[in-house]
């Protein structure tokens, strides 16, 4: 069952937050409501929202920074910012949308205004979502791609310079991946890499964020684990990858993967540029092992 979209409101003035609620209440949507900035961005950080109700009658913080920082900041990066002001107010309207906001309310609030205003937000956003979902997923596999890899990266790196928990990021590369292909066709190879995919689902906890990268490559994010927790689980997946047989035209193909693990830090960029000469060390070293990073490292490469 698909779950309904979220709808904020932010403002103190207890009057118009139940007029939104009394318009809304009909809807298919959850409504929250946020009665300043702090709280608002706790409910952005703590899993996003869809559209966002701002009174820019707000007293106690500054609206248009409130918008700003939801425009820019929330987790799931496509937040529709609705902004409730007079439409005489054509200062406030201009920095509104300057600062991020998508559209307006006229206020005073006339019901049907509202409800179609957030209509026509809740379906762009879901047509967003569906086409962001469309170009963040790999076909072969099911799994994320190596974009939404890199975009959920900085997210929780973002979320983990506010929490200061633990994150750890594994790169695997499938060894002497090429000769499969060469000696068993593209199709042949495509099979061990749907193999891979389903050890990787299978061996990882709900928790972890498998995703596919580019060529014969895989990454798991593991959030509030460290590397060295994130260890055992590559010594898994290594050994899985290594017993596979994978069936095809009457043979059984087999694959090796040489894999690196590391403390996410500094961007997802250096992490991911760490990961990857990691592996191709591994490689050089023979393949069918795996290594863990100096966070240091990462950091500090350009």
């Amino acid at each position: 069952m698909t779950q309904p979209q979220k709808v904020m409101f932010v403002g103190d003035s207890p009057a118009v937050a139940q007029l939104v609620h009394r318009h809304l209440v009909a809807e298919p949507l959850e409504l929250i409501t946020a009665a300043n900035a702090a709280d608002a961005m706790r409910v952005v950080e703590a899993g996003g929202c869809d559209v966002v109700l701002l009174d820019s009658a707000l007293a106690v913080d500054d609206p248009l920074e409130l918008c700003r920082r939801i425009a820019t900041e929330d987790a799931i990066g496509q937040a529709i910012v609705l902004l409730m002001t007079s439409p005489t107010d054509t200062a406030t309207r201009r920095r509104g949308l300057a600062m991020g906001a998508a559209d307006f309310i006229a206020k005073p609030i006339d019901p049907l205004e509202l409800t179609t205003r957030v209509r026509m937000a809740m379906r762009m956003q879901a047509m967003a979502r569906l086409l962001a979902t469309r170009g963040l997923i790999d076909s072969l596999t099911g799994l994320r791609n190596q974009l939404y890899f890199c975009q959920r990266i900085e997210q929780e790196l973002s979320q983990q310079r506010r929490t200061e928990g633990a994150l750890s990021c594994l790169w695997l590369d499938l060894d002497s991946f090429r000769q499969i292909n060469l000696a068993h066709g593209v199709r042949g190879g495509d099979e061990v890499l749907r193999h891979v995919g389903d050890i990787l689902m299978h061996v990882c906890r709900s928790s972890d964020v498998v995703c596919r990268g580019e060529g014969d490559c895989f990454g798991v994010i593991a959030p509030n684990t460290t590397a060295e927790g994130l260890l055992h689980l590559a010594e898994r997946i290594r050994q899985r990858i290594e017993a596979m047989v994978v069936p095809w035209r009457g043979q059984a193909l087999r694959v090796t993967a040489s894999i690196a693990v590391c403390d996410a830090a500094g961007n997802a960029q250096h992490t991911l540029e760490g990961l990857c000469r990691t592996v191709a060390h591994l490689h050089a070293l023979g393949g069918n092992r795996l290594s863990s990073i100096d966070p240091a490292a990462i950091s500090t490469a350009a």
